[in-house]
């Protein structure tokens, strides 16, 4: 078993207050969670809907996020500060060997016949000075809030791997790096798919229309702006002179083959006439 510390101001500290009651437990059950499986305070994505059983648990950690107790990395969030005020693993680790080996000795000398071993009221010496320890750190920690670590040692991909999915599907490309910027933020509100899926629509929308590229939004424009709400862009017919030529012979030839007798019919089956261009005789 191991142990997390809250200070006895965390309930009025501003960050707290500005999350509310509902992330402030969630942020409680993530140093919990950090705290029993020894994570230097790393919440994996998707153990938040475990940690509690509030609706809409994602709400719960973009507050969190925004009054910065949580820091959004790559695969989940950290803690923040968790190594200020919270044990890491390798401290726990070095803790546990040390009282095993402590153990193990007094074993040795009560089966050498020593009589000498030492306890503390039925505790044992290693459990009697994990308890000092607490009682230190918890003196030093400061008075305002118990976080947790940042831990440094974990590698972090430049990209999220899942915005990499939805930036292949995107088709303009520029500015990356403010585009998943954008992207992080969009996810607080919205799921990685739901993005995926509305870039892809949307994507598919622009090709088919022929849109010009550079009259699709920047991709930070579009996450910004939360467009991945709005409906694709809706079918358009031919836009430039040479497009609609085009589809009005196709559509005079379809006539002729369907056997119209006269000119007229077959003008009137392409839409009208072809459009000249100024001067053209």
């Amino acid at each position: 078993m191991t142990w997390v510390k809250l200070d006895d101001g965390f309930c009025d500290h501003p960050k707290v207050l500005a999350a509310g009651p509902a992330a402030g437990w969630l942020y409680v059950a993530g140093l919990c969670y950090a705290g029993r499986f020894l994570t230097d305070g790393f919440i994996p994505s998707g153990v938040e809907r475990k940690l509690t059983d509030l609706p809409r648990p994602g709400v719960l950690v973009a507050k969190l996020l925004d009054v910065g107790l949580w820091e959004e990395v790559d695969g989940g969030w950290w803690i923040h500060d968790f190594d200020r005020f919270q044990r890491t693993k390798a401290q726990v680790d070095g803790t546990r060997k040390k009282g095993a080996e402590r153990q193990a000795k007094l074993r040795n000398e009560r089966r050498n016949g020593a009589t000498n071993a030492v306890t503390n009221g039925g505790v044992t010496r290693p459990e009697a000075e994990a308890e000092r320890d607490t009682e230190e750190a918890r003196a030093k920690a400061p008075s305002a809030l118990v976080a947790v670590p940042s831990a440094p040692a974990v590698p972090q991909s430049e990209y999220h791997p899942e915005f990499e999915a939805w930036w292949s599907v995107y088709p303009r490309k520029v500015g990356k790096k403010a585009a998943q910027t954008a992207w992080l933020k969009a996810k607080r509100r919205t799921s990685a798919d739901d993005l995926l899926a509305a870039a892809t629509a949307h994507a598919a929308a622009w090709a088919a229309n022929g849109t010009d590229p550079q009259f699709i939004p920047h991709p930070a424009t579009w996450l910004n702006e939360g467009r991945y709400d709005d409906p694709p862009p809706a079918p358009t017919g031919p836009t430039t002179k040479v497009d609609r030529n085009r589809v009005a012979l196709i559509k005079g030839a379809q006539a002729i083959a369907a056997g119209a007798p006269t000119f007229a019919e077959r003008i009137a089956a392409a839409g009208g006439p072809l459009e000249l261009e100024s001067g053209a005789k």
